[in-house]
């Protein structure tokens, strides 16, 4: 009796066990078609995952520059040196060396340091080289209200062409031998450069006040004459002038004269009482009113 009891309990449990395995709810069983896609490591549609595209490392370029106060002529350490539309900016050592690594191409540097004021420099940056700035980076005084700033600027060749002012109320020429005029504090040559580049830069203190000419005079031309190997056409020369507020006033292009490029003057420009005239020819004088000058220089010399 007891193993009939036995047996049909075993039936029982069979049974039950075998009505269990067969009424499991859906997605209870693991299987794959059950799986959500992160589950199962595919995307909706079965796809694979695109991995993110890697970034091209941005190419660089180094700028090497040295910067000089015009006052005393010697180094000028703490500027800040910044890229324009960029974040990236540096500081001048204390010799006034700088180097700043730049995005390549083309980038306008900017200068700032209290008490000090200068002009944006433009350079081509190539990548994994270093390029040193052509022109001086000058720290000049802030000008005072009413007064102007002429910079001069060129290329490699010729090493040397000359800014001249002509001062028709004290008849002086203000350039390299004569860098002030002595009858007051009227114009000053405050940057002189020999080596290229420049920059050569004069202030008039008054721009509203008399008559003045300015010119430029290819001294290696004059010095040391070679046919057509330091002509004007080869200098790229750039002369801009600024008030005292930083604006740019003016910009005259070498490019631009007419006449005989080979001749060694370029006269630029006049200003009377405020107003800018241009001129831009060359000459092979400075002209009547421009000749002269109370340093001992021969008329119409560079």
């Amino acid at each position: 009796m007891r193993g009939r009891i036995r047996l049909f309990f075993v039936v029982i449990l069979s049974f039950l066990f075998i009505f269990g395995m067969s009424c499991e709810l859906p997605g209870e069983t693991g299987s794959p078609s059950d799986q959500t896609p992160s589950e199962s490591g595919e995307t909706q549609g079965g796809d694979e995952e695109t991995p993110p595209a890697e970034e091209e490392p941005v190419q660089t370029g180094i700028v090497t520059g040295q910067i000089y106060e015009s006052e005393g002529r010697g180094d000028l350490p703490w500027v800040t040196v910044t890229a324009v539309g960029s974040d990236v900016s540096v500081i001048s050592d204390t010799d006034g060396s700088f180097d700043i690594t730049l995005p390549i191409g083309n980038q306008r540097l900017q200068f700032s340091l209290s008490g000090y004021e200068f002009y944006d420099v433009d350079v081509l940056v190539e990548a994994d080289q270093t390029t040193v700035l052509g022109p001086d980076v000058i720290g000049y005084p802030p000008l005072l209200s009413g007064a102007i700033r002429i910079v001069l600027d060129w290329d490699v060749y010729p090493l040397d062409i000359d800014a001249h002012l002509y001062v028709v109320s004290s008849e002086e020429e203000v350039y390299w031998y004569l860098p002030y005029t002595l009858s007051g504090n009227v114009a000053n040559l405050d940057w002189d450069d020999t080596e290229s580049y420049g920059p050569e830069t004069i202030t008039i203190y008054d721009m509203d006040t008399g008559t003045y000419y300015y010119s430029v005079g290819n001294w290696s031309e004059y010095y040391t004459p070679v046919s057509n190997d330091y002509i004007f056409s080869d200098s790229k020369a750039m002369v801009n002038i600024y008030d005292s507020g930083g604006t740019l006033l003016k910009t005259y292009d070498v490019d631009d004269a007419v006449g005989d490029d080979g001749l060694i003057w370029w006269r630029v420009f006049s200003l009377e009482n405020g107003v800018i005239t241009d001129i831009m020819t060359f000459n092979d004088s400075a002209g009547a009113t421009w000749s002269g000058g109370t340093g001992g220089s021969l008329p119409n010399e560079p």
